[in-house]
């Protein structure tokens, strides 16, 4: 019975230490979401986030390359440029 005490007692302070461990680690994720811009309430347009850093360089990046907006792929953007086949109408039944 010893043996099993002792075990029960290693095991839920083993808990207890991931417990802990698992607090730190989701205040750190929750930290890196606020900082990318990711966090409940932020968006592309929350200031100094890197979301919003990144939309506002690839908009001078389009003013820069107005006219070769696939220069941007260089910068790391994926930039699809292409002429969408219109449809046309429809017959009817």
């Amino acid at each position: 019975m010893k043996d099993y005490a002792d075990k029960v007692s290693r095991a839920g302070q083993k808990r207890e230490e991931a417990l802990e461990h698992y607090a730190i680690a989701e205040a750190a994720m929750f930290e890196s979401r606020k900082i990318i811009g990711r966090a409940p309430g932020q968006s592309s347009n929350t200031e100094g986030t890197l979301f919003n850093l990144t939309a506002s360089l690839k908009k001078i990046l389009l003013v820069l390359n107005r006219t070769n907006p696939e220069a941007l792929s260089l910068w790391g953007f994926d930039v699809v440029v292409g002429i969408a086949k219109n449809p046309g109408r429809r017959k009817k039944k």
